[in-house]
């Protein structure tokens, strides 16, 4: 076992795993999204760093927000963490957290999205939450203007593992973020270098050219606006 593997399997994940029970028990409206959504539920590809929660058009948000913190102060020394006071962002539809505990760093978002969803979040074991893979998939869409190789490999693996219409997707990212446009999308998935996907925390065994034709394969369906042809049953 590999110092990185050890390192999320004993430390990170069961630290996530203390996190998420506490918010699992609060039963509030937040749920888990993003890239380790994607890895812990649905893929297990790729070892994945932060927590994200969002919620849409919350009006109580800074309620929800103020319960839960309250409830992880309550329990940090339980789970022998701290928080990191100093790094404690706040607005009116996001906070951003750190949690502190030995060597290991916890990153935790909390966000208010906009009101427009794919489908209702779906409770599950030990997890509580959690988003469903139709609008993570239209925020990784909108996440690619970070030009950050994780969402470019969340993007592959969901179209490797489900069937959609590339013009539907876009049409749902254009409701969350008006400046979505195809061509750009294109250009920054089959302009990735490969160093880049090299240096992501694999789960599984991956071929790093297959998944550079995979996107190049990809690119092509976005800029026709075809079905995603990269499914396969």
């Amino acid at each position: 076992m590999s110092d990185y593997v050890k390192y999320y399997l004993e430390n990170l994940y069961p630290f996530q795993d203390g996190i998420l029970n506490i918010l699992k028990k609060l039963k509030t409206p937040f749920y888990l999204t993003g890239g380790t959504a994607l890895s812990r539920i649905y893929f297990n590809h790729r070892f994945s760093d932060d927590l994200d929660f969002f919620v849409n058009s919350q009006k109580d948000f800074d309620i929800y927000c103020s319960l839960i913190l309250e409830e992880l102060y309550k329990c940090a020394d339980e789970l022998e963490y701290t928080f990191d006071s100093e790094r404690i962002k706040k607005s009116d539809t996001y906070v951003r957290i750190y949690l502190i505990k030995s060597e290991i760093e916890l990153k935790i978002d909390f966000v208010s999205d906009v009101n427009f969803r794919i489908d209702r979040p779906f409770f599950y074991e030990n997890y509580g939450l959690v988003d469903t893979w139709k609008n993570i998939l239209v925020n990784k869409v909108s996440a690619l203007y970070r030009f950050e190789p994780k969402d470019i490999v969340d993007l592959w693996m969901l179209a490797k593992n489900f069937l959609f219409d590339w013009r539907i997707v876009f049409k749902y990212a254009s409701r969350k973020d008006a400046g979505i446009d195809p061509q750009t999308v294109f250009e920054i998935i089959t302009t990735i270098p490969k160093e880049y996907l090299k240096s992501l925390k694999w789960i599984q065994d991956v071929d790093i050219e297959d998944i550079y034709n995979d996107l190049k394969h990809i690119g092509n369906d976005i800029i026709n606006g075809n079905i995603n042809t990269l499914f396969s049953e």
